[in-house]
């Protein structure tokens, strides 16, 4: 199991009212809304998992940007 940090990050109003609605809407916290929101980025799990995968070596191979296409 990860363990929990806490960061601080900066967005524009909008986007945080945003989050804010769909948090309230499903019952959750803004916190476990945007985690679950990056959990579910393909860029992140192929990240993790590629991480995951070599961690015995403390290489890291992370995509690059060309890697996932939207």
């Amino acid at each position: 199991m990860v363990g929990i940090k806490k960061i601080s990050i900066s967005i524009n109003e909008e986007l945080k009212n945003a989050i804010d609605v769909l948090a309230d809407g499903e019952g959750i916290s803004r916190s476990r809304l945007i985690e679950s929101i990056l959990n579910n980025d393909k860029n992140i799990k192929m990240t993790i998992n590629s991480m995951r995968a070599d961690t015995a070596s403390g290489v890291y191979a992370v995509p690059s940007k060309k890697t996932v296409k939207e």
